[in-house]
């Protein structure tokens, strides 16, 4: 940063920019910060950026104590720093994240974490609030780590949570990880081996994202498919609030889960090989089975694959 004796005044944004970002505190400091044009979109959106950090900041500071700080505050880490001191000198009630142990839980994996060493905070973290979202899919998360083989265990309704929470979090989980599915058949599947979507001979299905069904490629129809998923779910019309999901928006995990077991079903029986590889990795055909059949999802005549070659470890990784 240049010499602030030799800085120019011009693009610089006064202190008044903290009063906004920390709801109305006010700084007696009449100096602007050095922030040059180069650096003030990053910067200054990084300060409001703090705006969704500042109720826990402002229960736990005074309104002198923020006054007094707005001084040392040039970025987003100064503003994380002051929260996270406030924090450890606050007597007030913590959110249930909070760890009030003598060594904190730091949610987070360490710079340079392995993949075999990610998320290895989670194993001493426990649910406490059933009603959260965030923390039923960090328990849904912890699960899988643990054993992502044990589908029952995975798929079983913990107490407390509600059975349209605990299905709307899996199907979320789920369509992130069928996208590695996808990535996987890069390659197999495309307009010219899998003109149709078929899972045997005997189905096909047509397309429902079109304005009327019709037929696409294998390739398209998966695509189409966890897309339209995924519109599905994180449409605000149909599911206003992860922290209240109605029964009349739970109707919509049937038609999603009968459309994308077809993808495991195509899968299975024209790339075997790429579905027995993900699936031994994964699971992630097995959790969906085991979900469909705990929560009746599906009908048991929709079933196309043989439950022994996703049962049966042998047949799994043949």
């Amino acid at each position: 940063m240049p010499n602030t004796k030799e800085q120019s005044n011009e693009g610089l944004f006064p202190c008044k920019i903290l009063s906004v970002a920390f709801g109305g505190a006010r700084c007696k400091c009449e100096k602007p910060l050095l922030l040059t044009c180069a650096h003030a979109k990053h910067r200054i959106g990084g300060i409001i950026g703090g705006v969704v950090q500042r109720q826990t900041l402002l229960r736990t500071m005074t309104e002198r104590e923020l006054s007094s700080a707005a001084d040392q505050i040039r970025g987003p880490r100064d503003i994380l720093n002051l929260k996270r001191r406030a924090s450890s000198e606050s007597s007030l009630p913590v959110s249930p994240w909070t760890d009030t142990s003598a060594t904190p839980l730091k949610k987070r994996n360490p710079r340079g974490s392995s993949n075999n060493r990610r998320y290895m905070w989670l194993r001493k973290w426990k649910l406490s609030s059933a009603s959260d979202p965030n923390q039923v899919a960090l328990l849904l998360q912890k699960n899988i780590l643990e054993d992502c083989s044990n589908s029952s265990r995975i798929c079983s309704l913990p107490p407390g949570v509600s059975v349209e929470l605990w299905l709307y979090e899996h199907l979320r989980r789920m369509l992130r990880e069928m996208n590695e599915l996808v990535v996987s058949l890069r390659g197999l599947c495309d307009a010219e081996t899998c003109p149709q979507m078929k899972a045997t001979d005997e189905w096909q299905y047509l397309c429902a994202a079109h304005a009327s069904p019709k037929e696409c490629c294998a390739v398209d129809y998966i695509i189409h498919t966890l897309d339209g998923a995924t519109a599905l779910l994180t449409s605000t019309a149909i599911f206003e609030s992860r922290y209240n999901i109605s029964q009349e928006a739970a109707k919509n995990f049937q038609p999603i889960a009968r459309r994308l077991y077809r993808v495991f079903s195509h899968t299975f029986y024209h790339h075997r090989e790429a579905f027995n590889e993900f699936e031994k990795k994964h699971f992630l055909c097995r959790r969906f089975v085991t979900l469909a059949s705990m929560f009746d999802l599906m009908s048991q005549k929709l079933f196309l694959i043989p439950s022994s070659a996703i049962f049966g470890e042998s047949n799994i990784t043949r």
